[in-house]
């Protein structure tokens, strides 16, 4: 997973931002088997989506220093389940 996440972060041009949102819409999209099996370590019987990936923005955040910067914004975006919320906002460094 963290491989993962940081070849999509890699793939950001430098100075422009990004959200939590837009990570995991690329691991669905790009790394489903990756998904899946990171899902499948999930030990929580309800709820499975929403803490995957909180566990997900943490491992980005982990990223801060070395490939991305700290924004203290929230970004308004679409959530894998179609609704816009808000969310930590990163810039790639």
């Amino acid at each position: 997973m963290d491989t993962s996440i940081e070849t999509i972060i890699r793939g950001i041009p430098r100075n422009v931002a990004f959200d939590a949102h837009y990570v995991i819409d690329t691991l669905i999209r790009d790394y489903s088997d990756v998904y899946l099996n990171y899902a499948t370590t999930m030990g929580a019987q309800d709820g499975i989506t929403p803490t995957m990936h909180s566990q997900i923005s943490r491992r980005i955040s982990q990223l801060e220093g070395s490939l991305i910067a700290n924004t203290d914004m929230q970004s308004w975006s679409y959530n894998i389940r179609g609704r816009a919320s808000e969310c930590k906002l990163w810039r790639r460094i």
